[in-house]
């Protein structure tokens, strides 16, 4: 799965010219990209699903594990194919259709099957700054960073200053990029 930010940009919006902390960074990025691949719910870049069977409620849409629905391949019924006019899709909801009019999926298990692809063709530009933010908390808070301050928010000045610590391992402003996409999506 590709990464949701290049090193080139974690670099730039850190400042780092040299290579000296590449591996960590990249390292970094991966793991970013994972837990907000986690936190979300769903697969950010495009990612093909073969032989998805959602649970029908006998309504005229249902919801697919994966989103957004960026392409369906295919759509059987009962094991008949469903004519692309038949259907419609956005996020992750694939809506039945008869005459451009909406129209009930059969009632029950497995007798839907879509094969889809779902994810952006290209990373959205706050999942970018998302990943960038969180990859350069996690970068600071590391030894190598040389200010290795694990888990600190901020740290009084005066002598017997208070120091504040995150409670959360997603840095606020990234946690609320991901926490908007998470309630986009259809439950």
């Amino acid at each position: 799965m590709p990464d949701l930010v290049d090193l080139a940009r974690v670099k730039r919006f850190l400042n780092i010219a040299d290579a000296s902390k590449d591996t960590l960074l990249a390292e970094l990025i991966v793991s970013v990209s994972q837990a907000a691949r986690a936190y979300v719910g769903q697969e950010i870049t495009t990612k093909v699903i073969t032989d998805e069977y959602p649970d029908s409620l006998g309504q005229d849409a249902v919801v697919l594990r994966q989103g957004p629905i960026a392409s369906v391949q295919e759509v059987r019924e009962s094991n008949s194919v469903v004519a692309p006019a038949d259907y419609a899709f956005e996020g992750r909801l694939l809506t039945r259709l008869s005459a451009g009019e909406l129209w009930q999926w059969p009632q029950g298990r497995r007798v839907i099957k879509v094969n889809y692809t779902s994810g952006y063709a290209a990373v959205p530009e706050d999942f970018q700054l998302a990943a960038c933010l969180q990859t350069a908390h996690l970068y600071h808070q590391s030894a190598l960073s040389g200010q290795g301050r694990l888990g600190m928010q901020s740290k009084g000045t005066d002598a017997g200053g208070a120091t504040s610590y995150l409670s959360d391992n997603w840095l606020p402003a990234a946690r609320e990029i991901l926490d908007r996409r998470r309630e986009a999506l259809p439950t």
